[in-house]
């Protein structure tokens, strides 16, 4: 019996779910009463209550859902510890829902969600820097790293996100690939030098060239 209660849930849920992205493929996720959601969905308006208070709730319960799925998509490679391959799962599997992935960006859905996505992928090439004798740096100084990492990642993102997705998966992770390796290396590989002070600075303008050339 309860096993039948929770697909009559599930069914209900899923209707409304539908509704509210086909409504937001004509107006923004504030404009939404319960009442036309209900009514698209053809769900009642107490049953729609015993389950949410407001529309964005539903949001919520969707991006919860795909966290857990795109997470363990990209936890696959988790064991080749391969970054390139990583952000690729990512991208990729946001290119297979692009019209989901397109009107949340567009609805301004709550931007942590991408962030830990992006955790998770960039937390694990800590597990390669820590695994890397040649690199003489505390496990502070990677996090820090990291950070700088993911943030620049999520921007580009959503960004290829809210510009239609032109670049195949398999593009847009070569280049943030690129770019972040080049970015590590470098930081890796840096000391500070007066005498090398103008080459650094030109290599600096050389990146902020590259990436707006490639963006």
């Amino acid at each position: 019996m309860k096993e039948k209660i929770d697909k009559r849930i599930l069914k209900t849920k899923s209707k409304l779910k539908t509704a509210l992205l086909s409504l937001l493929e004509k107006q923004s996720l504030s404009t939404i009463s319960v009442t036309k959601l209900c009514s698209t969905a053809k769900v009642d308006r107490n049953t729609f209550y015993c389950y949410y208070d407001i529309p964005e709730d539903l949001i919520t319960e969707i991006l919860i859902e795909h966290e857990k799925q795109i997470i363990d998509y990209i936890s696959q490679t988790a064991p080749v510890l391969n970054y390139r391959e990583m952000l690729y799962r990512v991208c990729d599997y946001m290119y297979k829902t692009k019209k989901l992935y397109t009107l949340l960006f567009k609805n301004g859905f709550d931007s942590s969600y991408l962030q830990r996505i992006t955790d998770a992928s960039n937390n694990r090439i800590l597990e390669i820097f820590k695994r890397n004798g040649n690199i003489n740096l505390s496990f502070e100084e990677l996090q820090f790293v990291n950070r700088y990492a993911t943030g620049g990642t999520t921007l580009i993102i959503q960004d290829w996100v809210l510009n239609g997705m032109k670049e195949t998966p398999e593009q847009i992770s070569n280049k943030l690939n690129g770019i972040n390796t080049f970015i590590l290396n470098h930081y890796f590989n840096y000391k500070p030098d007066k005498k090398k002070e103008f080459y650094h600075l030109t290599e600096a303008n050389l990146l902020i060239m590259l990436i707006l050339k490639l963006f």
